[in-house]
Parts: structure tokens; C-alpha cells; sequence
């Protein structure tokens, strides 16, 4: 009944293995990384080292552009070592899967020369936008942001502020961190 998972997890297995290289820095400095509330410098290290940070990232920038897959069982790995540091890599590589939809200059300018990016934030929209000339201005308060001590760069929800009746009233901004 199971015989279709070996080619599966066949595919996916250069991942795994780094999961598993990975995992002992993540364990190592789990106590500090609970303690902390924030991902150890040596594991921000490692999840970028390894690959795991582009696993969803598009291959045309230098990503894999894994299948989801991947980035389940190689957070199940991770947890098992850091729940934390696991959790962060699971944020920021949906972040990094859902940046794949935006306009290519965009992922040019978030991926370029950085595919293991790793891209902190928080979709809901908590705070809100306002369209201004040659861009938006985005002003609020979001509550949580996963990874956020390690990140360049934010992708976050806020709400079409202008009042304009076209285009969606929930937006996602993608910002570098600095600029936060």
C-alpha cells in the first residue's frame, strides 16, 4: 500500500542529510535558543550553510525550489533537535515559497546573490498602507515576527489604507529589515 514513498523520500534525500548534518548545531545550542526567544547566531548559520534556508527558494536565483515535501520532512528533522530553530525555518520558507509569486523584479531584488535568504514576518494584516508616489508607506504594529534577529528582509500584511475601491483591501509588503 506504501510502495510509492521510497521514490518519494528518494527524491528528497540530499535534504534530509542536510537536516541531519544540521541538526547537531541546532541541539547544541538549543538551551540558548529557548532561553534566548531567539535563534542562536550558530544556528542562523547553519540553517543558511546547509541549504535548508533555500529550499523553497527559486532555482533561477539559486534556489531549489524543493517540493513542499521537503520542507515538511526536513522541519520534522530539525524539530527533533530544536523545536525553535525548526519552527523559524518553517516560517521563513513559506515566506520564501509564497515570495515566488511576486512580480520578478521583486524576487530579483530579494533573491539576488542571497537565495538562503531568510525572510521573517507575519501575514496577517496588522498594520496599513498607503499608497504614495513611486511606492507605499506602511505603518503598524505587528505582533509577532518568527526569525526576525536573523532576517534582511520582512514580508508583511497590512490594510489598503487610501480608501481606494480597486485592487485587494488585505496587502503583503516585502521590506528590507532595516527599513523596519
Amino acid at each position: 500500500a506504501l510502495r510509492w514513498r521510497r521514490p518519494l523520500i528518494r527524491e528528497i534525500e540530499g535534504y534530509l542529510e542536510a537536516a541531519e548534518g544540521a541538526a547537531a548545531i541546532f541541539a547544541r545550542h538549543r538551551s540558548k535558543t529557548e532561553a534566548g526567544r531567539s535563534l542562536h547566531p550558530e544556528s542562523a548559520r547553519a540553517l543558511r550553510e546547509s541549504g535548508l534556508s533555500r529550499l523553497l527558494a527559486p532555482k533561477k536565483f539559486g534556489g531549489h525550489e524543493a517540493p513542499l515535501r521537503a520542507q515538511v520532512l526536513t522541519c520534522a528533522k530539525t524539530a527533533l533537535a530544536c523545536p525553535a530553530t525548526s519552527w523559524v525555518q518553517m516560517v521563513c520558507g513559506a515566506h520564501s515559497f509564497v515570495l515566488g509569486s511576486f512580480s520578478p523584479a521583486c524576487q530579483r531584488e530579494v533573491f539576488e546573490g542571497n537565495p538562503g535568504v531568510l525572510i521573517a514576518g507575519t501575514l496577517s494584516s496588522q498594520g496599513a498602507g498607503r499608497s504614495s508616489d513611486g511606492g507605499w508607506c506602511i505603518s503598524g504594529r505587528w505582533q509577532f515576527c518568527s526569525g526576525v534577529d536573523h532576517s534582511d528582509w520582512l514580508l508583511i500584511g497590512a490594510n489598503q489604507a487610501n480608501g481606494e475601491e480597486r485592487g485587494p483591501k488585505n496587502i503583503h509588503f516585502v521590506s528590507p529589515t532595516q527599513q523596519a
